[in-house]
């Protein structure tokens, strides 16, 4: 972090640094920096090294509060020119970012570890979820799917915290929320591929900038007293004769194995230095516990120091190796010197590294096992004098070059940087322009949610939002306090609303509300406490009426669509199909397929249920036309609907931007027109892995009490455990469970329906598994099930490709002769 600030210093950024007491940098190393202190108030042996996991996850619930107080008052003070352009967080400090999204200042994750670590954090998440995880040891050597060469052993567990808090720990910090880009200390060149995946998973730019030590030659920040007397020795030793020891800052060995690590180092006959870090060997301090007989057995061969300048000594020419812990920054060090390693994983991202500096990199070779004298010994002259070492170091030399060419002028560190600063120099033109977006939702729970949710995410990209909202089904604007809200008056009241159909309250909506907003959006773009200039409406499509007050105001629009691509679709495809004669309204209930939109039927277009729907047609024919909007968005997603998308496109003359779902990418504060209920989750919390069937219609939907009673009688039959909704108002002519059939005890013997069948299809057969597995691969965006090839494919002709969600496998095979039969005539 201080690396990467003195990095954007030297590029004409004024840097503050807001740390914790705890392990507080000297500021008179750091000259250019302003230091915020942020007063400590926990207990001292939860900053132990053994609690390390726990002592940050205090950190992240204690200071948030400071953290806003001191930013706050720094911002009060602020003048014009000297604004804060955004907050850049280590990604374990996640309450940074939910600082600066109240205080309306853009945020930037900085993630320290490897790409490929991140990778392995997130796989832990899903592993989990998919029963994988905890694992028996018999599985620890498996290769884990879509993570090669990581084996289930390489995950990056910790060993300060169970897996429980690891898990819910995990999926705080992987989740960034309303952060709008992602810095990794690491070089493209170096994980291109894992990077290239990380960015299809991710919904904003990543910037591969590292590494950092190397861009920014900082005075040190180490938090230990560094002996540069090492240095001095060096000079005096052979060209890549030393092996350089040491295992970070955190890790600590036992006597036992610093014992072994000693002798190894004495038996291998090669000249080291060797690290023995204060508090680092468990019970014991320091140099004195090294083994009797050991110093006199080196002599002058080896050097020990408390703590050393790490970065210069593996710069040093007399440096050829490094038994190392494996650190990121210590690889990153190690590769960036040109210098094969000898691993020794000890926990977390440790593990992942070793596995990457092995079998992907090949620069380094992995202790496994228990240490042993002997297996040291032998790891250090593989590495120091024979043929295999010589070649990690060959390899480790190539990758030095890349390393220098990415940091040079047109590497991919350097054009990262500068597009990095590019964008906070954009963040902070957007805020001073103090752009506005206003959004017009249709007012139902299903429209009002990803109406909600887009605008979240619209504000952490800078933008101030405006929510024009009927009086009708107004939101609670508590639970969205970055939000202002505008009532439009509707002609209706909520008492009349429900008596009316769904298409004559959409008609009377878009009848009713066109000149109460007109008027809003007027007064509010000539109002003086509006400083901010309104760069678009974008309006929920059912809305039609905002892209016409937009269009007298001269403001651009933009339609949002809130159902998928295909529903999308169908509706364009059936006004067309009705322009051009080739159905008739009654055709609605066939079940024969509609032309272009297979596998729909005609009684599976969303319009099949609407007695009205001469009046309907006319409602979606004003909807779906775009007019003068100049884009649509949908919440959906390419690897969903590709197919879709394309032939919807190719009807639209407005571009689409499917950036969904919204609810992944803004997990906002609660919308629901409805108080939820949560004691649910409790009880769910005691039922079985993947054993309860959730049950509900939405937000609209009703049903008739005969219909009620079948689905009752059809969940008690099938068994299987349930959540049911029983909206009040759901059933016709009744209020909530007073409507369930009587005598309703979830417990009975009646024949089974079609509902039961359902259930018992989904959740117990192997259809219902199936279908779950194929759920997971769409959440995943992976496929995870394994297939046998035939003995006769040709595999360099495999071919795969996904469309709507279906993996398609292409399997060329190797022509099999069949054996010539000749005939023999026997006569005799």
């Amino acid at each position: 972090m201080l690396q990467l600030g003195t990095i954007l210093h030297s590029k004409g950024f004024s840097i503050t640094v807001a740390h914790t007491q705890f392990n507080s940098p000297h500021p008179s190393a750091h000259p250019d920096f302003s230091f915020l202190p942020l007063p400590d108030t926990l207990p001292d042996h939860n900053s132990s090294t053994g609690d390390l996991v726990a002592f940050v996850w205090e950190l992240n619930v204690n200071y948030k509060a400071r953290f806003h107080e001191c930013l706050a008052q720094v911002m009060e003070q602020q003048g014009l020119e000297d604004r804060i352009a955004c907050v850049i967080y280590d990604e374990v400090m996640c309450f940074s970012e939910a600082v600066a999204m109240e205080l309306k200042l853009p945020s930037i994750v900085l993630r320290t570890a490897s790409a490929a670590t991140f990778l392995a954090r997130t796989s832990i998440l899903q592993l989990k979820a998919e029963g994988y995880i905890p694992f028996p040891e018999s599985m620890s050597q498996d290769l884990i799917p879509e993570l090669y060469p990581l084996r289930f052993k390489d995950l990056p567990f910790s060993v300060f915290v169970t897996l429980e808090d690891l898990v819910q720990q995990l999926s705080t910090c992987t989740n960034i929320r309303t952060s709008s880009a992602i810095i990794w200390n690491t070089i493209d060149s170096l994980e291109k591929s894992t990077l290239a995946k990380i960015q299809q998973q991710c919904q904003v730019p990543i910037f591969p900038v590292g590494p950092l030590h190397e861009i920014a030659s900082a005075s040190s920040s180490s938090l230990l007293e560094e002996d540069s007397s090492c240095l001095a020795w060096l000079d005096k030793q052979s060209y890549n004769s030393v092996i350089y020891v040491s295992f970070g800052s955190v890790a600590f060995v036992d006597m036992k194995e610093l014992a072994e690590i000693a002798w190894g180092l004495a038996n291998s006959q090669q000249p080291f230095l060797w690290v023995v870090r204060p508090g680092s060997i468990r019970g014991s301090e320091l140099i004195e516990v090294l083994p009797k007989g050991f110093k006199e057995t080196i002599g002058e061969r080896g050097y020990i120091v408390k703590w050393a300048p790490q970065k210069e000594v593996l710069a040093h020419d007399a440096v050829g190796g490094f038994f190392s812990h494996c650190g990121w920054n210590s690889t990153l060090e190690s590769i960036c010197g040109g210098i094969p390693m000898i691993c020794r994983p000890c926990f977390s991202d440790q593990r992942v590294n070793a596995r990457y500096i092995s079998q992907v990199w090949m620069v380094g070779l992995e202790l496994e096992n228990e240490l042993q004298r002997r297996e040291i010994e032998r790891a250090i002259r593989r590495l120091m004098v024979e043929k295999e070492g010589k070649e990690m170091k060959e390899r480790a030399k190539i990758l030095k070059e890349k390393v220098e060419l990415s940091i040079g002028e047109g590497g991919s560190s350097k054009n990262s940087l500068n597009e990095l600063i590019e964008i906070i120099i954009e963040k902070e033109e957007q805020r001073q322009r103090h752009q506005r977006i206003v959004l017009v939702p249709c007012p139902f729970q299903g429209h009002i949610n990803p109406m909600l949710q887009l605008g979240s995410i619209l504000h952490s990209k800078g933008f101030s939002i405006t929510i024009a909202h009927t009086q009708f089904n107004f939101p609670n604007t508590l639970n969205h306090p970055n939000v202002n809200f505008l009532p439009i008056v509707d002609g209706f009241s909520n008492c009349n609303v429900s008596s009316v159909n769904f298409i004559d309250v959409i008609s009377g909506f878009n009848s009713n509300c066109k000149a109460p907003l007109q008027e809003l959006m007027a007064q509010m773009m000539e109002a003086k406490e509006y400083q901010d200039e309104i760069t678009c409406i974008i309006y929920d499509e059912c809305m039609y009426f905002a892209e016409a007050v937009a269009n007298h105001l001269k403001l651009p629009s933009v339609i949002l669509s809130t159902s998928s691509a295909t529903n999308a679709l169908s509706f364009h495809t059936i006004l067309q199909l009705l322009k051009d004669s080739h159905i008739s309204i009654q055709d609605s209930m066939s079940p024969e397929l509609v032309p272009e939109l297979q596998p729909l039927r005609f009684k599976d277009l969303p319009i099949s249920n609407f007695n009205n729907r001469e009046d309907l047609l006319q409602l979606i024919a004003k909807a779906h036309e775009t007019r003068m909007s100049s884009a649509i968005i949908l919440n959906t997603m390419n690897c969903l609907e590709q197919t879709s998308l394309v032939h919807f496109q190719q009807q639209c003359q407005v571009p689409l931007f499917t950036i969904g779902p919204f609810h992944k990418i803004a997990p906002a504060a609660s919308s629901s027109l409805m108080e939820e209920e949560n004691s649910c989750i409790a009880w769910l919390d005691e039922q079985m892995r993947n054993s309860i069937i959730y049950v509900s219609l939405g937000s609209i939907a009703s049903m008739k009490k005969k219909e009620l009673a079948e689905m009752a009688w059809g969940l008690a039959n099938s068994k299987q455990p349930f959540l049911w909704v029983v909206r009040p108002d759901q059933t016709d002519g009744s209020e909530w469970k007073e409507s369930l059939p009587d005598g309703m005890e979830w417990e009975n013997n009646l024949g089974r329906g079609e509902i039961e069948r359902a259930v018992r299809k989904l959740m117990v057969d192997r259809e219902g598994e199936e279908m779950r597995q194929r759920a997971m691969e769409l959440n995943s965006g992976k496929f995870l099930r394994k297939f046998r090839l035939p003995e006769n494919a040709k595999m360099d002709h495999v071919k795969a490709c996904m469309e709507n969600g279906v993996l398609t496998v292409t399997v060329p095979k190797v022509e099999v002769k069949k054996p010539d039969v000749k005939t023999i005539e026997i006569s005799g």
